[in-house]
């Protein structure tokens, strides 16, 4: 039964993982590839604010786990913006020169 929970959860994330790291590489802004890290900061604490998980440790820690792995993507992203946006500015002003 535990084994079916997990596949889920990778269908899932996987694909929001891809769309969280596109959003935060590609797009100017970086609230875009915060959207769905906060969102799931924010789920994480209804679910156990509602009592839907119980507030015990090995629950606390797997979602903390899911949670700091998407604020981690959403930071390497943002640093591969950064790089990118600054070896297009290399590039451009060798080309002045």
């Amino acid at each position: 039964m535990m084994e079916g929970f997990i596949i889920f959860g990778i269908v899932i994330a996987a694909p929001l993982m891809s769309i969280q790291y596109f959003l935060s590489s590609k797009l100017r802004s970086p609230i875009w590839g915060g959207i769905i890290p906060v969102f799931l900061l924010l789920a994480n604490i209804f679910v156990f604010a509602k009592g839907i998980v119980p507030l015990e440790k090995e629950y606390i820690f797997d979602f903390a786990i899911v949670t700091i792995t998407f604020f981690g993507d959403w930071a390497i992203g943002r640093n591969k913006y950064k790089k990118n946006k600054q070896s297009e500015i290399e590039k451009m002003k060798a080309k002045d020169l």
